[in-house]
């Protein structure tokens, strides 16, 4: 047991160091920290505010006003990430989120008509919703391993849930003694911070590959984003999980409603208690971050997922239950921590899954999903509150997501499988000087595009003048190295050979033939050169592989 327990901590350090020694993942990071403690604290005062003024279907009209944009706007939005530099649509998403909280914070200071506020307080809201899938799409670009891919979607988490503690409680103490212009006021300053942070992403690991961008003009930037809508509804994997992020943002959205009516009424709280019982869900999310480094070089997410949907509702059903502060305290911590859980977890199978060329727009239509569930979600909290008594909406709710959990065992146990790229192909290729530049999503297209190929001793791998076809990385045994029929080296495991006659378009300059057994890798042409043309770094790198491997042949 304690020796499980240190590998366990052993494995989880290393790879939260790797992701936090890596300057653009720290920088994302803290943007992401900023933006939402922004976000949970202008939500808050939103809340109460609508509350103030138009009872619980004031919150529930402003997730309705959400519904069209989330579902049409986000997913395209997300596809600019697709097209365009992920970082540099990052830091536009977040300017933009500034630019809309300072107008609402001018609008809540005039008195202006609630029409108003709701149209700016939806934006805001819908803005919000588009960071998050370009930001899980930069993030592979960013990471270097498998590991500091989880660790970075773990800080990920840990960030939404310190900004859904941090938030929430500041945002109530700020509204009390200011209002909620003020509130408005400082979370447009907070999103400022973030475009300041994210700016200084540097951008060329962040840009998808020229080779796998869309064709410019609107009709490539469309083609785009419907290939993302595509995708979502085609691949098994990628449709479960946005099923179940679908139902648990509805259950959120109808916490969000229920929440405000328990801490106003049933547990006579007001203002103040909106936001600490919010600020216990955000608990849950940090303490979550222990528990999430548990996933850390673990292929299998799926159950871990399919667990969450069951943890984050239970507690809701037994609040119901128990209404009292500390119970509902204790119970909505938990919640949270299966919710940053679901979020990492569910997330990173995207990421896995989901190709690279399309994964904002696959990402941003989940997010589109997720916001529609929210909108609905809290319809129904609202209609709840107004027809029945507040702990059987409670129960209610939290009876949801359990059901759908046994619904999706079946599928999620599999979730994995659409995932398999084994860790000794990343190995193998991170070993290579040409790829040293590459992020880990290109890193895992070209583990995947690889084939293993075996040799039997005497048999002709590449023959002199002929065209070269693909890339060759040796596991083992031994190829030796003819031209014009003399013999010029002898290649071992770990060595690679078949680049100089694709990068400098020429047919190929010697004969390597199997002297033992072989086995090898081969990596199609169209693969390689599309990762070594689409890094300003790899040219040269390829140049000095060249000659580093074949100085007398080359």
């Amino acid at each position: 047991m304690t020796a499980a327990l240190f590998a366990y901590a052993s494995r989880s350090w290393v790879a939260l160091r790797e992701a936090g020694s890596n300057p653009s993942v720290r920088l994302v990071v803290l943007a992401y920290v900023v933006f939402t403690v922004s976000k949970w604290g202008l939500r808050i005062a939103k809340y109460v505010y609508l509350f103030e003024v138009a009872g619980p279907f004031g919150i529930a009209i402003l997730g309705v006003i959400q519904i069209v944009p989330s579902i049409l706007g986000v997913p395209f939005a997300s596809g600019l990430a697709d097209r365009f530099a992920r970082e540099r649509v990052l830091a536009v998403t977040y300017a933009l989120c500034a630019v809309t909280s300072a107008a609402l914070a001018y609008v809540l200071s005039v008195g202006a008509d609630i029409a108003v506020f709701y149209l700016l307080a939806a934006a805001v809201e819908v803005l919000g919703q588009i960071v998050r899938p370009i930001q899980a799409a930069l993030l592979p670009a960013l990471a270097r391993t498998p590991s500091e891919l989880v660790a970075a979607n773990v800080a990920a988490s840990t960030t939404e849930a310190i900004g859904a503690l941090v938030g929430p409680a500041l945002g109530a103490a700020i509204l009390v003694s200011g209002g909620p212009a003020l509130v408005a006021a400082i979370a447009a300053a907070g999103c400022a911070v973030s475009v300041v942070a994210i700016a200084r992403v540097r951008a060329g690991a962040a840009t998808p590959p020229l080779a796998e961008r869309a064709s410019h003009g609107l009709i490539g930037f469309l083609a785009g984003v419907g290939g993302g809508l595509r995708t979502l509804a085609r691949l098994p994997a990628a449709r479960a999980i946005a099923a179940g992020f679908l139902t648990q943002s509805a259950v959120h959205g109808m916490l969000t409603v229920l929440l405000v009516v328990l801490a106003s009424s049933t547990l006579a709280l007001g203002a103040p208690g909106v936001g600490t019982l919010h600020a216990a869900m955000g608990a849950g999310g940090v303490i979550a971050a222990v528990v999430a480094m548990g996933l850390i070089g673990h292929q299998r997410l799926g159950p871990a997922w399919v667990l969450a949907l069951v943890g984050y509702g239970l507690p809701i059903l037994v609040i119901g239950l128990v209404p009292s502060v500390v119970a509902v305290v204790v119970l909505l911590t938990v919640t949270g921590i299966n919710n940053a859980l679901l979020e990492v977890s569910g997330f990173t199978l995207l990421q896995r899954t989901v190709p690279d060329r399309i994964r904002a727009g696959v990402l941003g239509a989940v997010e589109g999903l997720i916001g529609l569930g929210y909108a609905v979600g809290g319809l129904l909290g609202s209609l709840m509150v107004e027809r029945t008594d507040i702990r059987v909406a409670l129960v209610v709710a939290g009876a949801i997501l359990p059901a759908v959990a046994l619904l999706l065992w079946k599928r999620a146990s599999r979730l994995d499988d659409a995932y398999d790229i084994p860790e000794a192909k990343l190995d193998v290729l991170r070993r290579l000087p040409v790829f040293a530049p590459l992020s880990l999503a290109a890193l895992e297209h070209l583990a995947a595009a690889m084939a293993e190929t075996r040799h039997a001793p005497g048999m002709d791998i590449l023959r002199e003048g002929d065209p070269g076809d693909a890339f060759f990385v040796i596991t083992d045994g031994t190829v030796a190295v003819f031209e014009r029929g003399q013999h010029q080296a002898d290649l071992a495991a770990g060595s690679s050979f078949g680049e100089i006659a694709l990068i400098r378009g020429l047919r190929c300059p010697a004969t390597l033939r199997a002297t033992t057994d072989v086995t090898a890798y081969r990596l199609p042409s169209a693969d390689f050169l599309s990762a070594v043309t689409g890094h300003p770094h790899r040219p040269a790198a390829t140049e000095q592989l060249i000659t580093a491997q074949a100085p007398d042949w080359a």
